[in-house]
């Protein structure tokens, strides 16, 4: 894991200028590596028990955080939701940061639609657990998920901001993210679709996204092995802890 970004951890709500990086944080991750804090531009903010319980980061048209360091995005996850009164088309929510192509962007609002667009250039896009590109209702909390076989090495990634094609290269424009963020989780490595399952799966337990994704990948599709992907296991879960070797579940811990 080289990114995540977890608006549950946060506890005082009000505007905020870093969103730390916690993959650094989780059992067998060393400390000094993975750290790559989000800066934010503008005022976005903390709203507390906002989705299932947790808060979240809300952000306006002016609002975006980038992060400098450079790292690849072999799979990524994204759980957010439009503020559907006042989306844009290509409104931005997951892009590479050096990039005045629109290339090497994850995700974005469809121009002309109240979809969310997935990056085509991507080898599988999810939303919600299923493959495609759009057919989501933007105002829903949703999860949105995408690898890529071929990853390239990024100047640092920007989370809420207009798609850099319709921008010049800049950021923070009319066509800026609007509405609020829960969770990023990037992977410099492509993660298998057994391991994408299992993250999904989390994270549609711990936000309340009422997908049911446990149930509709079954049991043994999916890989229920947090620890190996260096996600902590939210309180309470459903999904049982299958440690290799037994190692997972000795080193399981509950969120406070």
């Amino acid at each position: 894991m080289s990114l995540r970004l977890d608006a549950s951890e946060f506890t005082t709500a009000g505007a905020i200028t870093t969103w730390e990086d916690i993959s650094h944080s989780q059992a067998l991750v060393a400390t000094t590596t993975n750290n790559h804090d989000a800066t934010n531009v503008s005022d976005s903010e903390v709203v507390l028990n906002a989705q299932n319980g947790l808060a979240v980061v809300r952000l306006d048209s002016n609002d975006y955080f980038t992060i400098a360091d450079s790292f690849t995005a072999g799979s990524a996850f994204v759980v957010a939701q439009y503020n559907s009164s006042t989306f844009n088309g290509f409104d931005g929510l997951l892009s590479g940061n050096n990039t005045s192509s629109g290339g090497n962007l994850y995700f974005s609002g469809q121009n002309a639609t109240d979809n969310l667009w997935v990056e085509t250039s991507l080898d599988s896009r999810y939303v919600n657990g299923a493959a495609g590109t759009t057919g989501l209702t933007i105002e829903q909390m949703s999860l949105y998920s995408g690898t890529d076989s071929t990853p390239t090495a990024q100047d640092g990634y920007a989370i809420g901001a207009d798609r850099p094609t319709y921008s010049g290269g800049g950021f923070g424009g009319s066509r800026s993210w609007e509405g609020d963020i829960a969770e990023v989780i990037i992977y410099e490595d492509t993660l298998s679709d057994f391991d994408r399952k299992g993250v999904e799966v989390y994270l549609d337990e711990k936000w309340g996204l009422g997908q049911n994704l446990a149930a509709t990948y079954g049991d043994g599709n999916y890989n229920t092995d947090l620890y190996a992907l260096s996600i902590a296991v939210p309180e309470p879960s459903s999904t049982a802890l299958l440690g290799l070797g037994g190692l997972a579940l000795a080193l399981r811990r509950r969120r406070a």
